[in-house]
């Protein structure tokens, strides 16, 4: 239905003007309703190819090595190599499709929808009244940080496939060992929470720093005659520096927790 980037805009906000009519509208529910069709087929391409990567090709290498120690017939190790190559090939395409259906499909018609609604919000903005920078911000800063986001969101599925394909992957092929390994993960698993719960708390620090610094922006902009009169640049310049730096710091913080939280579960 959304597939002309140039009609995703309208036809959003034409869906999103009859939710608001109901008594609780949900602009998540109006995406979920307008792409139902690709966020369903792209978890179930991210959840067939956590499948593949943690179950069905670990399980086929060990039929395959099974078969070579006892001396099976040419013909059985001829068809699990092949089957083994199916899936490999499988598990690739679906990683490529997952990439595109997710990414290219849903999420840059999401941005493109949810940038146009915030525009469109903004031109009925009274300029002449008091306005914070919410608006400017969602759209420069939100929409675009929230698309990385999504971009990401993508792989839950194959994470949450792929984790109960390893778990039963290892309990059949250690046994009882395998719950070491299991205790092991789930300490990761809740340090991880704990870290994108902290990660948060920084995030929403960005924004609002974020937020700041377009505000000392705007009032640049729109004093930039009085400022350069009185010769106050180099005093905005540099509270603009500070805003810019506070901002960064919070950046770098969130990276970071992004990096060990990436580390630990590569662990």
């Amino acid at each position: 239905r959304y597939c002309s980037g140039s009609s995703v805009g309208p036809a959003l906000e034409t869906s999103w003007a009859a939710a608001q009519k109901r008594p609780s509208p949900s602009l998540f529910r109006v995406i979920c309703a307008s792409f139902w069709f690709r966020i369903v087929s792209g978890c179930l391409l991210s959840g067939g190819s956590g499948l593949l990567a943690t179950f069905a090709r670990p399980m086929l290498l060990r039929m395959v090595v099974k078969t070579v120690e006892d001396d099976d017939p040419a013909e059985d190790r001829v068809v699990l190599f092949f089957a083994l190559v199916a899936v490999c090939l499988v598990e690739t395409w679906s990683q490529a499709a997952l990439l595109h259906r997710l990414g290219e499909d849903l999420f840059t018609p999401y941005a493109s929808g949810a940038s146009y609604l915030v525009v469109r919000k903004v031109a009925r903005i009274d300029r002449s009244a008091k306005q914070t920078l919410s608006e400017q911000a969602i759209l420069g800063t939100d929409v675009v940080r929230l698309y990385d986001l999504c971009r990401t969101l993508g792989w839950l599925p194959m994470a949450l496939c792929g984790l109960t394909g390893g778990i039963v992957m290892l309990l059949l092929t250690l046994g009882p060992p395998a719950l070491a390994g299991i205790a092991i993960l789930v300490v990761v698993l809740t340090l991880n929470n704990r870290l994108g719960k902290m990660g948060s708390v920084v995030e929403k620090s960005t924004m609002w720093a974020a937020s700041d610094r377009l505000g000392i922006l705007e009032k640049v902009v729109q004093g930039i005659k009085g400022i350069k009169f009185f010769t106050w640049e180099e005093q905005y310049l540099e509270r603009l520096s500070a805003a810019r730096a506070v901002e960064v710091e919070h950046i770098k913080r969130f990276r970071m927790f992004q990096v060990v939280s990436i580390s630990l579960g590569r662990a």
